[in-house]
């Protein structure tokens, strides 16, 4: 092979898919070892907290080692997922049988990692023994592809005599996969029903999907750490009710709903007290120009908020009609990072469950939250009679690091007069 058709071997590395976001689920290898692909093509899916992504080669050529398993739990990010053998003259004299693992030693040229080198590979003498009968040292970078492939160390011998290397964890995942499959794939558990010891009776313990998981420990850990405060408005709803009525009668008009006529609403009052839109960031407030409003959605999986940008700039009929989208995506499980990242304050509708009202909780970084409940039939009192009326319930949840109680007050309030008087915010 001559220098114009040097190989060259590329790690895909699982990258940032979102804020916060440390680890992922691996989902299903799209390509196999040996696979033709093109950069910018989806390889791989992973489960984030949020929604299921597909990860794009970063170049065209041949799919070498997968280094991580499909179905493999957290899985860091930065960490190597596999390797792309691309050939800098357009092509690989090493041809790639079916099932075989393309590795460096294969091809003729200098191999040249092109990824950012791992610095404690140098360091690989100094790491510390593994429990083997030998007591072979093991580089940094080998036992980190071991314990996420699950491979066990101590049945690996060192091809030097000395040490276990990269190279010798590849050899051993190319050993694996040359095995029936079935041996490696794991079943789904189903759910095991177990009796009590005690009077409680029989139960199901149900897995928690990553989903779920991560959201449970940010809301435990928000919970715990950003001292909430609450304010109430029972706003009345009737002019809102006729609004979206008229909206709905116009033929050939897709449905507006109360949430997106609260998210266009909300969006309009961050307008007059923009500190709502806000993020403690310890040595300030952090206000934000733009209203990106996230609106939290049932999924089977969990909670999803898609983001609804720039809804200060937008109609009724863009909101609804994005916010529709959103949402379907976000059921599917297909939201792209980007699409549920970035709001600056959540609106959370639960009228359609019959709850009276939601005392919801912070959705961090965020410094504000709106909870609503069902719109309610009730007897109202005005100029002294008694008539019916329609009510809706709304709890404003705020961080009481970056605003107080008289600024939530107002953006309520603001907030109140607009939904009861909504034709002077559509005008």
């Amino acid at each position: 092979m001559s220098s114009a058709d040097e190989a060259v071997a590329i790690e895909v590395r699982l990258p940032q898919l979102a804020e916060a976001m440390t680890a992922v689920k691996l989902g299903a290898w799209l390509k196999r070892e040996g696979d033709a692909v093109t950069s910018g093509e989806p390889i791989v899916e992973v489960e984030t907290d949020k929604a299921q992504v597909e990860i794009e080669a970063p170049a065209s050529g041949v799919l070498g080692k997968i280094l991580v398993p499909a179905g493999a739990d957290s899985v860091m990010v930065g960490a190597i997922l596999a390797t792309i053998i691309e050939s800098r003259g357009g092509h690989i004299d090493t041809p790639v049988k079916a099932g075989e693992v393309l590795t460096a030693r294969q091809v003729e040229a200098p191999v040249e990692i092109l990824a950012p080198p791992d610095p404690s590979e140098d360091a690989a003498r100094s790491s510390e023994a593994v429990s083997s009968g030998d007591k072979s040292h093991v580089t940094p970078v080998a036992r980190k592809i071991a314990r996420l492939a699950g491979i066990d160390l101590g049945t690996i011998q060192p091809a030097n005599g000395s040490r276990i290397t990269k190279a010798d964890v590849e050899i051993a995942l190319g050993r694996r996969r040359e095995e029936p499959v079935a041996l490696h794939r794991q079943p789904i558990a189903a759910p095991t029903v177990v009796s009590s010891a005690r009077s409680s009776g029989p139960f199901e313990d149900r897995p928690l999907s990553t989903l779920r998981r991560v959201t449970a420990q940010r809301l435990q850990q928000v919970k715990q750490t950003v001292p909430h405060f609450y304010l109430q408005s029972d706003c009345r709803v009737d002019a809102l009710i006729e609004v979206r009525a008229r909206f709905n009668r116009r033929p050939g008009s897709s449905k507006i709903t109360v949430t997106d006529l609260l998210v266009f609403l909300v969006a309009r009052a961050i307008g007059k007290v923009p500190l709502v839109n806000s993020t403690w960031a310890e040595q300030s407030v952090r206000v934000f120009e733009s209203a990106h409003i996230a609106v939290a959605v049932n999924t089977p999986a969990g909670l999803i908020t898609p983001v609804i940008r720039d809804a200060q700039s937008k109609n009724i009929a863009d909101i609804s009609a994005e916010l529709a989208a959103l949402a379907e995506r976000a059921r599917k499980g297909s939201l792209k990072p980007d699409e549920y990242t970035g709001g600056t304050f959540t609106v959370s509708n639960l009228g359609g469950f019959g709850v009276t009202s939601i005392v919801p909780i912070i959705n961090p970084p965020q410094a504000c939250i709106l909870g609503a409940g069902t719109i309610e039939e009730r007897a109202l009192v005005s100029n002294g009679q008694i008539r019916a009326g329609h009510v809706l319930a709304l709890t404003l949840a705020a961080d009481h690091r970056a605003i107080d109680g008289a600024t939530g007050a107002t953006f309520l309030g603001t907030l109140r007069h607009m939904i009861e008087d909504p034709w002077s915010a559509l005008l």
